[in-house]
């Protein structure tokens, strides 16, 4: 797991329901662009609690494309057939190293 203020506290799971207690989803997405011009993403997904659900692969994407990256992590954790309210926040960082 990536450290930062952001996820200072977060808990590890996701309860024993494997739901989390609310609807609502926070993504905190990083975006790394390499030397020629491509924008590669990770994102972290929480519970607006703070539980943990998951972290995503390095995958390529710009912009705000890590949202969909999260939204792809929550179906294959289980979370399906239910409109969150998502909470994002995208920081651009400078190493690859740092996604």
């Amino acid at each position: 797991m990536k450290t930062g203020t952001v996820l200072l506290g977060c808990k590890r799971g996701i309860g024993a329901s494997g739901k989390p207690s609310t609807n609502d989803i926070q993504m905190i997405g990083r975006r790394w662009r390499d030397s020629k011009g491509n924008t590669y993403h990770t994102v972290t997904v929480l519970t607006a609690d703070g539980r943990y659900i998951g972290d995503s692969p390095i995958t390529y994407g710009y912009g705000r494309q890590f949202i969909q990256t999260g939204k792809e992590l929550l179906k294959r954790r289980g979370f399906k057939g239910k409109n969150y309210n998502i909470t994002d926040v995208a920081i651009d960082v400078k190493h690859k190293k740092d996604l």
